[in-house]
């Protein structure tokens, strides 16, 4: 069995990051990195999460230890952690009113899962390939899935041989 590559989370989100910063021509923006916790709080219950990256535009005091208000949330799916990024964190960010998107990369290929606030709520869209672009128009940034995986080996892709049927 071959094993997994290992993909630097630090070269997806130092690029997410690099990208903003040089593309912050309508707000003021700060990107933190997977050492930045984000706080989501409803009605009586509240948690903290570690996303791979995250920007926000208006700071909490330096004295607190998190973020409030993340505008884009990004997460970089991986064994231990699909499940909770997917599920769990998917219902807790969309409750927080000042997130514009939450977008999913996977390591194992060039795919991600953008889920956008439209007015009607999220819209849910699969970005498949090294040419696509990811559009990000509230911090007016594209980045394309070649830039973000840019070095990454992925391994070579399963193929799933039809079953035979013996009869």
């Amino acid at each position: 069995m071959q094993s997994r590559p290992k993909l630097s989370l630090k070269k997806i989100t130092d690029e997410y990051g690099k990208r903003e910063r040089s593309s912050q021509r309508r707000v003021v923006s700060r990107t933190f990195n997977s050492n930045s916790l984000v706080r989501l709080r409803r009605e009586n219950s509240s948690w903290l999460y570690f996303p791979d990256a995250s920007v926000v535009c208006e700071n909490n005091s330096q004295s607190e230890l998190f973020q409030d208000q993340p505008k884009p949330v990004v997460e970089v799916l991986s064994p231990s952690t699909r499940s909770i990024d997917l599920d769990e964190k998917v219902e807790k960010y969309f409750s927080k009113a000042s997130l514009e998107a939450y977008l999913i990369l996977e390591q194992d290929k060039s795919y991600a899962i953008r889920y956008q606030r439209k007015p009607a709520g999220f819209l849910r869209e699969s970005i498949d390939g090294i040419g696509k672009a990811i559009h990000q128009p509230f911090i007016s940034v594209t980045l394309s899935l070649s830039d973000i995986y840019e070095g990454v080996k992925f391994p070579p892709p399963i193929v799933h041989e039809p079953e035979v049927s013996y009869g």
